[in-house]
């Protein structure tokens, strides 16, 4: 049996994400690009019933997804093309493309994130795209900001297409000056409105901060304050130093890498991603949170206790 792929479109956001359905010995297939809290809550697995194919939520036994009506149902193997999700009280019904193909977006490019307050490094090689962000002396500007934002959505939209990508970031504040919450908030707002493209995609996440004086407690306290607010499904640190956050991420993504990694029979037809244009001391504390409800991760209309309106 080979890896499956079934493609969903968030209304919300107007694109298209990828899930990863992965081959097992009993004759199922896993869900298996989700988040590791959202693994550790439910297993979610394609599988065949009395009723046919489903995908089901194998902790609560939930049927999440069917396919579309008048579609052949085999025993060996799940039917391509339209399913549709079972709706849960007022969610409205919504349609995913089952397929065998794998879809595909396209590669980071090293210079889409440009901004006068940080510098920048972004690396994609093997499905596993790091992002390490290091902020400057320079105050942060509500116009500047914002530009950021509107660079790195298409670096968002673009990895969720690619089913396998695994994403790695690194947030050095030390030295910064503390953020006004008109920026925080900003960013916020931003998160909140794409955290199902953020938890798709987000294995691990390291915000490198020393705190020292005044002004590093106080940046240490908003950090603090988001990460309460989003309790993110995916594994988090606050470390001193970018060394320590590099060794925390990477340990993160080699796992995570292997949930994804092609089979040998995958990579046969692999094709090579067309490249982005670029656009304009705490101890590890990983994170515990299960995570939403939603059949693969939380929808917009479930966001408003992780964004700020």
């Amino acid at each position: 049996m080979s890896d499956l792929f079934l493609v969903q479109h968030l209304a919300d956001l107007s694109v298209d994400v990828s899930w990863l359905l992965r081959p097992a010995a009993d004759g199922t297939w896993d869900s298996c690009r989700r988040p590791q809290g959202h693994r550790k809550q439910a297993k979610h697995t394609l599988r065949y019933g009395p009723d046919g194919w489903v995908l089901m939520d194998d902790t609560s036994g939930t049927i999440l997804y069917r396919p579309a009506v008048g579609a052949s149902q085999e025993k060996e193997r799940p039917p391509l093309g339209p399913w549709r999700s079972v709706p849960v009280g007022k969610a409205s019904e919504e349609e995913c493309t089952l397929t065998d193909v794998e879809p595909i977006g396209e590669k980071m490019n090293p210079n889409a994130l440009q901004a006068p307050f940080a510098d920048f490094v972004i690396s994609d090689i093997d499905d596993v795209v790091t992002i390490e962000v290091t902020l400057k002396k320079t105050p942060i500007t509500e116009p500047e900001f914002q530009t950021l934002l509107e660079q790195f959505r298409p670096m968002l939209v673009e990895m969720g297409k690619r089913p396998r990508v695994v994403l790695k970031f690194a947030l050095s504040m030390n030295g910064a000056p503390a953020p006004s919450m008109r920026i925080v908030k900003q960013y916020m707002k931003f998160a909140g409105e794409h955290t199902p493209l953020i938890d798709l995609e987000t294995r691990g996440f390291a915000v490198v901060l020393k705190p020292e004086g005044f002004v590093g407690y106080a940046v240490l306290k908003i950090v603090k304050m988001v990460i309460s607010v989003f309790q993110p499904p995916w594994e988090l640190a606050i470390v001193p130093t970018m060394e320590e956050g590099r060794a925390f991420i990477d340990k993160v993504a080699v796992a995570e890498a292997k949930v994804l990694a092609r089979t040998a029979e995958s990579k046969k037809a692999t094709k090579p991603l067309p490249a982005m244009k670029a656009g304009i001391p705490e101890e590890v504390t990983p994170s515990t949170s299960e995570g939403g409800a939603s059949p693969f991760a939380a929808s917009s209309n479930d966001l408003s206790g992780r964004g700020v309106e």
